[in-house]
């Protein structure tokens, strides 16, 4: 049996033998600098496929990526700026973003039977 460490008891080297130490939880401060980088990282990989986009000279997908690294820059900084707690919103934003992903699929759905029935979009 190996020797005991003065102060330790014996049952909490059982349970801790294969544990990682934790760090202490994160400031708010720390938060919101790791919110910001993070959402900066994202922004600038927008960017470059806005800048793809534009290099392949496809407008519509220049316009896209370009609309969205700014749209995550601004919200990115944002966040980063405010010292409120915005985990109430949360929940809401989650659901809102869910139901334009479900409206998006409806109407890609609803845009293909149209063109079926449409009889301009079949070439016979």
């Amino acid at each position: 049996m190996a020797a005991q460490q003065p102060g330790i008891k014996r049952t909490d080297l059982q349970q801790h033998d294969l544990s990682i130490p934790l760090r202490p939880p994160m400031t708010r401060d720390a938060a919101g600098t790791l919110l910001g980088q993070t959402m900066g990282l994202v922004a600038v990989t927008a960017g470059l496929f806005a800048v793809g986009a534009h290099l392949d000279r496809n407008q519509a997908a220049w316009q896209a990526g370009g609309a969205k690294a700014l749209f995550i820059a601004g919200f990115g900084a944002a966040g980063y700026a405010t010292r409120r707690d915005l985990s109430a919103l949360a929940r809401i934003l989650v659901w809102a973003l869910i139901g334009l992903v479900l409206f998006g699929i409806v109407m890609d759905i609803l845009n293909v039977f149209l063109l079926l029935l449409s009889p301009f979009g079949r070439e016979d």
